[in-house]
């Protein structure tokens, strides 16, 4: 039997979304190394200061104004960086869904793209959990000052020599600099990053979608299913959400911050597209019916070994195939796609 054309989108769009993961690790990747040349500069400044357990707080705030100005510049780079990628990966992300629309469907449907300027004016001015892009930005920036600042009052405070005061920022050598306040201030940049840039996808295929309502009745929630599943993505897996209820602006992924849920399109039934005498293919394939619901692991069991080495790692790809359960959406390689990367992959 001829899957449905909704079956058919949403296999295509849980692929996408693998590949997806591995551009926004190109881009947390590119902010990376931004800032940590931006660290470099920072620990030198903070060396130079010269700071001591006899100086007084305001005196002590007055010195690292020079390590906020390091920081400022470093994550105004750093955002610069991600918004273009951001506007990279929505222009992509709507031309990405027309091509899984046209070869999805047995008819060729009239389709509006957005055009780019407008999807990436969504992009900023949409928030991501309350805050637009560049309010998250200034947030990192401010947070990331103010734990070394602490850092510096509290050791000075507690008589530390000013070097074991640097280390209580920069982390031992012993724990990989993992211990550092630096450490913390990395992980959460690295979160922002992807989130932000499923904010980027996930807004321009909603504004494609709205521009297109003619075409599709909603969206359907795609939760990936494994232990590090949030409770909330959990509970809204498979759920429809129709165009009036996105129109209202219902929750839609990623609801929260390192969320891997995506959506997909629905597509109208043939009826209510307005097609007629469809043909015995077009009646079957364009039935509107939604695709059933299934955990990424159990999508996965059904893709060829190919695939699943390239998605997992051939390492990581046996192990799954001999029963071991799937931990995360993508393999740990570390391996990343670049956008013209990714195009090739998907083209």
């Amino acid at each position: 039997m001829e899957e449905s054309a909704n079956t058919q989108l949403r296999d295509k769009t849980i692929a996408h979304e693998i590949y997806l993961q591995r551009y926004y690790s190109s881009t947390s990747k590119k902010v990376m190394d931004l800032l940590r040349e931006t660290e470099k500069d920072l620990v030198r400044q903070l060396k130079t200061l010269d700071l001591d357990n006899q100086m007084t707080i305001p005196q002590i705030d007055a010195r690292l104004e020079s390590v906020r100005a390091i920081l400022n510049e470093g994550y105004a780079l750093a955002g610069k960086e991600l918004i273009s990628d951001m506007h990279d990966a929505a222009e992509y992300e709507q031309e990405w869904q027309i091509k899984a629309v046209n070869e999805s469907t047995p008819i060729v449907l009239d389709m509006v793209a957005v055009a780019p300027v407008t999807l990436f004016a969504a992009v900023e001015s949409k928030p991501l959990q309350g805050k637009l892009i560049k309010e998250w930005i200034d947030k990192l920036d401010q947070d990331s000052y103010t734990r070394i600042q602490d850092a510096v009052r509290m050791g000075l405070v507690e008589g530390q020599s000013y070097n074991d005061v640097v280390k209580r920022i920069t982390g031992t050598k012993a724990l990989q600099y993992t211990d550092g306040v630096m450490a913390l201030n990395k992980r959460q940049t690295q979160a922002l990053v992807s989130t932000a840039m499923a904010h980027a996808t996930n807004t321009a295929s909603t504004e494609y979608i709205l521009a297109n309502q003619d075409i599709f009745s909603g969206v359907q929630w795609v939760s990936t299913l494994d232990r590090k599943t949030s409770n909330l993505c959990k509970a809204n897996d498979g759920k429809i959400i129709s165009i009036e209820e996105v129109k209202k602006g219902a929750l839609l992924p990623p609801a929260h911050i390192r969320c891997r849920s995506g959506k997909v399109s629905v597509l109208k039934s043939w009826k209510a597209l307005g097609i007629k005498n469809p043909d015995g293919r077009t009646r079957a394939s364009m039935d509107g019916q939604v695709a059933q619901t299934e955990t990424y692991q159990t999508w996965l069991k059904k893709k060829p070994e190919a695939f699943q080495d390239e998605v997992l790692g051939k390492a990581r790809a046996d192990l799954y195939r001999a029963g071991m359960p799937l931990d995360r959406f993508v393999d740990d390689s570390g391996h990343t796609y670049t956008l013209d990367e990714l195009k090739k992959k998907e083209n």
